[in-house]
């Protein structure tokens, strides 16, 4: 079974939520993270996918996705709706979001939140 350390980046999302009508923000969410398989590090190509839910609890995603992630000495990093477009309006109505991530045939990890960056937090004070 494989392991996750999973490092979340999400410094775009509360802008991307908010500047949904700017066709110049680009709608992707980077999530950084590092994979072990409980002898050492994995590398190579691993098929990873990403879910997005209301809440930490919930069986059924607003949002899902399959990608193919290269992987060196462990690390990975993976672009949210580089495959899958980002449904911004169904995950903008969504008070909280919580990232489930499921590698290979592995069963889902625990799901971490998503948060903020400060500067998105003062996109809140535009509307």
């Amino acid at each position: 079974m494989k392991k996750l350390a999973l490092t979340v980046s999400i410094a775009m999302l509360g802008a991307m939520i908010v500047s949904s009508a700017k066709a110049d923000v680009p709608a992707l969410i980077p999530v950084q993270g590092v994979l072990s398989d409980g002898v050492g590090f994995v590398d190579g190509a691993t098929s990873i996918t990403f879910n997005v839910y209301a809440d930490d609890t919930t069986a059924t995603a607003l949002w899902t996705e399959t990608q193919t992630v290269d992987v060196a000495a462990g690390f990975f990093t993976a672009y949210l709706g580089s495959t899958t477009s980002l449904d911004v309006a169904t995950l903008g109505a969504s008070a909280d979001l919580w990232l489930g991530v499921t590698v290979e045939s592995d069963v889902e990890m625990d799901r971490v939140q998503f948060a903020s960056v400060p500067y998105a937090l003062f996109c809140e004070d535009v509307l």
